[in-house]
């Protein structure tokens, strides 16, 4: 900690310095221009230079354990993103079950239930006539794989 509050003292007073002599300087002739630019070198390699010649265990202030904090970043991205899979095909799918159920003139409401990105299960809720019943299970067998045992019906 000590080494970072030297670095940044440094940087202040080399700052205010390179702006006493740009004062005093003559921005109309040529040295002033020169100085200045010698000023703004000086307040570069303050900057730069100790940064530069930094060892990893020159600052154990500054040493993050960044390997387990970039596997807990990434197993957090990893599950957002399979939820977010799972809620588009969830989703999708749903809205597929419900035009086939429109198309045949069936007021239902549906659950699917995913794993792996698969669908397994699905519940559907609401009156049908048990033709249309039939129709919808051979299609949720079939089109999507989910088998019988695994559709359940609310009525």
């Amino acid at each position: 900690m000590e080494v970072l509050v030297q670095y940044l003292i440094s940087i202040c007073a080399v700052a205010i310095i390179c702006g006493i002599v740009k004062v005093i300087s003559d921005e109309k002739k040529p040295s002033g221009a020169m100085i200045r630019m010698i000023a703004g070198l000086i307040m570069a390699f303050t900057v730069v230079g100790p940064v530069v010649d930094l060892e990893p265990g020159d600052l154990p202030v500054l040493k993050l354990d960044i390997a387990e904090e970039a596997q807990a970043v990434s197993e957090y991205g990893k599950e957002f993103a399979d939820a977010e899979v799972n809620s588009i095909i969830t989703r999708r799918l749903e809205a597929y079950i419900l035009d086939k159920a429109a198309s045949i003139d069936a007021d239902i409401s549906v659950e699917l239930r995913l794993v792996d990105y698969r669908p397994v299960g699905v519940t559907m809720r609401g009156p049908i006539l048990p033709r249309d019943k039939q129709r919808l299970q051979q299609f949720l067998e079939t089109d999507l794989g989910i088998s019988k045992e695994n559709q359940k019906w609310i009525q």
